[in-house]
C-alpha cells in the first residue's frame, strides 16, 4: 500500500505477502481462504501468516505453511528495496492524482512485476495480517492528512476548520 505524504511524495506504509493455502489452488485470493503475512516495510521480513475468508476467525498465525511447512514466519523477502522503489516511482509517475493504491506486485527473478492496482484497496488484509487498525499507523496517519488537506480546506469554512484544529 502506498500513499500520498506530507512532503508531497508517495510512501509505502503497509505491505502483505500473500500465498495460497493449498497446492492445489493457483492463487492467493485471500478471501477465498488465501494466507496473508505481514512485512516489515524497512526490512522485508515477514510476519506470521494469517488465514483469509470471510467469516474466518484468525487462528494465532501460521509461522509455517500449513501444507509445505515452507517457513513464513522470518522470511525476508527477495529484492525488498527494488520493490519498495518500483512502487514509488509508478505511483508518482502514474498515479499521482491517486492519494492512495494498494498493489499487487509478483517478485520475479528479474524483479517486481506490476499486475494491477487498486484504488479501493482491502484494508481488512492489512489490518488482519497486521492484527491492528491501520487508523493507529502510518496509513491512518496520512490518510487524515490527505482528507484535511484536500476535503477539510477546501470545502469547509475558515471558522470551521479553525475550530477543529
Amino acid at each position: 500500500m502506498s500513499c500520498h505524504n506530507e512532503s508531497d511524495d508517495y510512501e509505502v506504509t503497509n505491505a502483505v505477502f500473500r500465498m495460497a493455502r493449498s497446492t492445489a489452488s493457483v492463487v492467493d485470493n485471500y478471501h477465498a481462504g488465501g494466507i496473508a503475512a505481514n512485512v516489515d516495510i524497512q526490512t522485508g521480513v515477514s510476519g506470521r501468516g494469517t488465514r483469509g475468508a470471510w467469516g474466518t476467525v484468525t487462528d494465532g498465525g501460521y509461522e509455517r505453511h500449513p501444507e509445505t511447512n515452507v517457513p513464513i514466519l522470518h522470511r525476508k523477502l527477495p529484492c525488498w528495496p527494488e520493490l519498495i522503489h518500483f512502487v514509488q516511482h509508478v505511483h508518482s509517475r502514474l498515479f499521482s492524482d491517486q492519494v492512495v493504491i494498494g498493489w499487487d506486485i509478483a517478485i520475479l527473478v528479474t524483479g517486481p512485476c506490476l499486475i494491477k492496482t487498486n484504488k479501493a484497496p482491502d484494508l481488512d488484509i492489512v489490518q488482519r495480517a497486521k492484527s491492528g487498525p491501520v487508523g493507529n499507523d502510518r496509513l491512518g496517519k496520512l490518510l487524515a492528512f490527505n482528507l484535511r488537506r484536500t476535503v477539510i480546506a477546501k470545502y469547509v469554512p475558515l471558522e470551521v476548520h479553525s475550530l477543529c484544529k
